[in-house]
């Protein structure tokens, strides 16, 4: 009984002492606050890996996408041959074995697969998953095994392909330096056309915008070419411009049926004869009085054919006597809008040649290429454009009929002025004709003017005119075309093409900026030349428009819109503000570039950034207005534009 109480009373005190308590509820803590830790501390070390471990996964699909060719790659299956090993490397140099001797994971456990897939495009892509095991570390003490970190990735290319389309300012002042002022003196020298005909082109100084233009395209070339994967397309067409552009031969490779079979140009017609000089002499007739006096040179032909040469007789009567005198005759023109027959002259551009119908001596004709245009006119606000439905010259998606077409072939030959021409824009002078129809005696203009005064109606096919730059017609415009970014012919006949440029004549933004839309737009005539290539998404659609200064219209140019004082295409009246007609032109068609998803860059070099020039781009990326001032600038800037022109992403 004792024994038992002594028990009881050893329990009790032990019950009532306190001493000591704080220890043991410590000792009795220390397992869960050491999990906790422990969970902490391992928690953080699996988020660390996880990090570097996507993005190791990252880099390696890239370059797994990049160095994939998805013309050979089977869909569904691992990635093959370089694909892979770049893969790998890439991986390998982001989550390799140095992370392993720090036991940050378990050495050989990282694991790293590729496979290709087709995406909703039906592009090949490539998916990713990567591995490896997180080794515990308090945690270890409680059992815990090692995490297994499993993560995915894929990589796609933003645009598979790409179209790009540059349109260049190829007027006379791209023949200076980038550091000159808005012209430089430049003598222009002849050169032989193809049909044998002589034009001009301003000499370029050496260094001068036009050589940094060929510099920089080059660049952009070899810029894309190098950020291309393989089975990745690309093509580039180019529409060189000045006051006109040389569609014809991209058109007639269509058929000629998109060019007007009548057009109505400013010309003259043979509208009587006059004597030149006698022929023979006088003789006398048996003929009556009022037969005599019908002798005259106006009634002298039965039918006005007007072919030369010619004679005709002038009846005198005298005292009884019938006397009739002959004379060579010459031609009466009247210079008035002339609608002539175009469907023979427009063949003439690949080869042979045609009648000028505009002269009586036989000289022959043909077609360069340059485009004449039936604009609608009197826009000289943008606002005034409804770009869902521009006027057919400006509308990029048009595919008319010969019967419907605003396009004809520019006739430099058969285009005359009026009323002295003394381009001086006083009232009555050529700058605001608006008069009756001036006639002149004699072929006055069979032989081209080479002095700087004007004859009293010049033609367009003159010396003096062409050597002016009033009437320039420059190389054709180039459709888009594949080119292999491995095959160097394919890189020559791009540095080729940009070589034969020349510079010369004035600058109309519009002109570029029409045809330039017109060659890329999907749903136009060219639609064919931009369409996405099997089993590719649409390609991304780019145009870089280049220039070296403001709009530079001309009252008394013969250009892509007619001459302006005399057809008034495009402004209503001869005093009002030309360029600001034809820059209204430009930004609606800058707007229904950006309607159409079609990027654009404009690129400034040497002079300035004007506003219509800013505003092309639109306000949501300004950063693609860019001025440069130097050509290596210029190289660099257009190197840029080449590499977001292609770029690679992470996809997810």
């Amino acid at each position: 009984m004792a024994r038992s109480n002594g028990v009881i009373g050893f329990l009790t005190r032990l019950r009532r002492d306190a001493r000591g308590n704080v220890l043991a509820i410590m000792a009795a803590a220390m397992i869960p606050l050491c999990a906790f830790a422990g969970s902490a501390i391992d928690l953080g070390r699996m988020y660390v890996v996880r990090t570097r471990l996507q993005t190791a996964c990252d880099s390696g699909v890239l370059a797994g996408r990049k160095f994939m060719d998805p013309n050979t790659q089977a869909v569904g299956q691992p990635l093959t041959g370089t694909a892979l090993t770049q893969a790998n490397a890439y991986f390998n140099n982001n989550f390799g074995s140095s992370w392993a001797a720090s036991s940050w994971f378990v050495a050989g456990s990282q694991s790293f697969t590729t496979t290709a897939f087709s995406d909703s495009n039906g592009i090949t892509q490539v998916n990713g998953a990567a591995s490896t095991q997180v080794p515990m570390t308090l945690m270890r003490m409680f059992g815990a095994p090692n995490r297994t970190i499993s993560v995915t990735c894929q990589a796609s290319f933003d645009t598979p392909d790409a179209d790009v389309m540059f349109v260049l300012d190829t007027t006379g002042s791209m023949s200076c330096l980038p550091s000159d002022p808005t012209s430089c003196s430049t003598t222009p020298v002849a050169y032989t056309m193809p049909d044998g005909s002589t034009d001009y082109y301003n000499p370029e100084k050496s260094g001068s915008k036009l050589q940094a233009v060929r510099d920089a395209v080059a660049t952009f070339y070899d810029t894309l070419a190098a950020n291309l994967t393989p089975g990745t397309n690309v093509r580039y067409g180019f529409v060189p411009y000045t006051s006109t552009v040389n569609a014809g031969a991209a058109l007639t490779t269509l058929g000629t049926n998109y060019l007007a079979t009548q057009w109505t140009y400013q010309s003259r017609k043979v509208t009587g004869d006059y004597a030149v000089s006698k022929s023979g002499n006088a003789s006398n007739t048996s003929d009556n009085k009022t037969t005599c006096q019908g002798f005259t040179l106006a009634n002298t032909r039965s039918a006005a054919t007007y072919i030369y040469p010619a004679t005709g007789k002038l009846g005198t009567w005298n005292n009884g006597t019938c006397s009739v005198q002959y004379y060579n005759l010459g031609p009466v023109w009247t210079y008035q809008p002339v609608t002539y027959n175009t469907s023979a002259f427009v063949n003439t551009l690949s080869s042979g040649t045609v009648t000028d119908p505009s002269k009586v001596t036989g000289a022959t004709t043909s077609w360069q290429g340059c485009i004449d245009e039936q604009t609608s006119g009197n826009y000289n606000n943008v606002s005034s454009y409804n770009i869902n439905a521009l006027p057919a010259d400006m509308n990029p998606d048009l595919i008319p009929t010969a019967a419907t077409s605003p396009w004809a072939p520019m006739w430099p030959a058969v285009v005359y002025g009026r009323n002295g021409l003394s381009y001086s824009y006083s009232v009555g002078d050529y700058g605001f004709w608006n008069s009756a129809n001036d006639t002149e005696n004699g072929e006055n203009n069979v032989t081209p003017d080479t002095t700087s005064s004007y004859p009293q109606n010049p033609n367009f096919i003159g010396a003096y005119e062409r050597y002016s730059g009033w009437v320039p017609c420059g190389q054709p415009a180039q459709r888009l075309t594949a080119r292999d970014p491995k095959n160097s012919a394919d890189r020559a006949a791009v540095v080729a093409y940009m070589a034969s440029l020349r510079a010369h004549g004035g600058t109309y933004h519009d002109t570029g900026m029409i045809w330039g839309l017109r060659m890329i737009s999907p749903q136009g005539i060219f639609g064919n030349d931009t369409a996405k290539w099997p089993g590719h998404a649409e390609p991304k659609r780019v145009i870089v428009f280049l220039t070296d200064g403001a709009m530079s219209t001309s009252s008394y140019s013969y250009t892509m819109t007619g001459i302006e004082s005399l057809d008034r295409r495009v402004r209503g009246t001869a005093t009002d503000d030309l360029d600001n007609y034809h820059n209204a032109r430009f930004l609606a068609e800058c707007s229904k570039a950006q309607q159409k998803n079609i990027q654009v860059w404009v690129v400034a070099v040497g002079q300035s950034l004007t506003q219509p020039l800013i505003d092309c781009v639109g306000a949501a990326h300004p950063e693609r207005a860019i001025f440069v001032n130097s050509s290596t600038d210029l190289s660099a800037k257009f190197k840029d534009i080449a590499t977001a022109v292609s770029m690679l992403r992470v996809s997810q």
